[in-house]
């Protein structure tokens, strides 16, 4: 049973930090969408969260080796470094 409510928290939290990271990306509703270096760094670090906790919660990487987890989230850092520089070179900013 402690498993189960273990996965449900983390479910709530993904779905919450969706939620968040949607809010962020629309502005909230409150004016048109206008490109923010700042916005899209939140929403790029939500995302990286959310696919750590995907990965370590869901697909075991938790309880793997050492040498697994290591490498995932060296993985991540450097899969989401690279989004964020293609983001800026792109958007000029």
């Amino acid at each position: 049973m402690a498993a189960r409510t273990h996965l449900t928290i983390i479910l709530v939290l993904l779905v919450s930090v969706t939620v968040l990271s949607w809010y962020l990306g629309t502005g909230g509703g409150a004016h048109p969408m206008v490109p923010d270096l700042t916005i899209s760094a939140a929403v790029l670090f939500i995302a990286l969260l959310k696919v750590r906790l995907i990965m370590s919660e869901f697909m075991g990487v938790r309880s793997a080796p050492a040498w697994v987890r290591r490498s995932s989230n060296a993985w991540l850092v450097v899969f989401f470094a690279s989004l964020f520089i293609v983001h800026i070179a792109v958007s000029g900013g």
